[in-house]
């Protein structure tokens, strides 16, 4: 992780890279500790999935209305959230992430006593995401795909992920967000997937 970090700076926080010495480290497995964002941009720190709807999405499509799904979460005037049992959430990190073309990176399960929760349903990261080619992009927000299994209390910065690299075997040929045109690479914030109308 050392080696990775201070190379490639891989973390950003507001317009700047994290130093190593600053970085949020987990002593115990050297993971980097990611932290969510309750204030948001614009009004809106995320999405929260509607209860009992019936309908089926299917992936080809790019046409779904986000309301008949989602509803946006405002941004909480004192940065905390409560998230209700086997309720569904999106949620973005207060950290940019940067993965250089030669790592992938995952998030990977919290320690069950910061709560009984899951953050890691779609937390496999490209080789290239915020990082670009020769390391030109600053950093990308990580998207959090969150259930809660108890209620759940969330403070603006409370760490709420834990990412990890492993290193490529060869250097792929298409890069992340620079040859795919991917839909996540350059996301300043929450972005819902594809699928959906005007996102």
């Amino acid at each position: 992780m050392r080696c990775v970090f201070k190379t490639h700076c891989v973390l950003w926080s507001d317009k700047a890279p994290l130093p190593y010495e600053d970085a949020p480290i987990d002593d115990g497995d050297g993971s980097l500790l990611l932290s969510v964002d309750l204030r948001g941009n614009e009004g809106s720190i995320g999405y929260h999935a509607r209860m009992g709807t019936q309908k089926a999405i299917e992936f080809s499509r790019r046409d779904y209305e986000l309301g008949d799904f989602f509803e946006p979460i405002r941004t909480p005037p004192d940065g905390v959230l409560m998230l209700r049992r086997g309720d569904f959430y999106i949620l973005g990190t207060c950290e940019r992430v940067r993965v250089p073309t030669r790592y992938a990176g995952e998030i990977v399960p919290m320690d069950a006593r910061a709560g009984e929760f899951r953050a890691h349903y779609a937390g496999f990261f490209d080789p290239g995401f915020g990082f670009g080619r020769e390391g030109e992009v600053e950093g990308c927000t990580a998207v959090l795909e969150i259930r809660a299994f108890e209620n759940l209390l969330l403070r603006h910065g409370q760490p709420i992920a834990k990412f990890i690299f492993e290193q490529v075997a060869e250097l792929p040929d298409l890069i992340y967000g620079i040859d795919l045109g991917s839909h996540y690479a350059f996301q300043p914030g929450v972005r819902l997937g594809k699928q959906f109308a005007k996102v």
